[in-house]
């Protein structure tokens, strides 16, 4: 008997409800970072964060087709702030 570690435990649970994705992915096409939003619009998960290592960049690759491009800024800043949330 073996064990396989939660992926994701911290959002295993929030996962069902994310409806869109935003990927920061790099010149090479790999994704680096993601974060998963509710149909409302509310970020839900992000990864890679700690234990979290995501749905896409634990993969490596993201989904075609891709949607619009999102601002790099903004998306540093939703990571960014729902990351906080994870380690406070």
């Amino acid at each position: 008997m073996f064990w396989i570690p939660n992926a994701n435990p911290h959002f295993e649970n929030k996962f069902s409800k994310v409806h869109y994705f935003w990927l920061e992915i790099d010149s090479s096409g790999q994704v680096c970072r993601e974060i998963g939003f509710s149909q409302a619009g509310v970020p839900l998960t992000v990864a890679p964060v700690g234990k979290n290592h995501g749905i896409f960049s634990d993969l490596g690759s993201a989904p075609e087709p891709l949607g619009n491009p999102v601002d790099p800024d903004e998306f540093e800043r939703t990571f960014s702030k729902v990351r906080l949330s994870i380690i406070a």
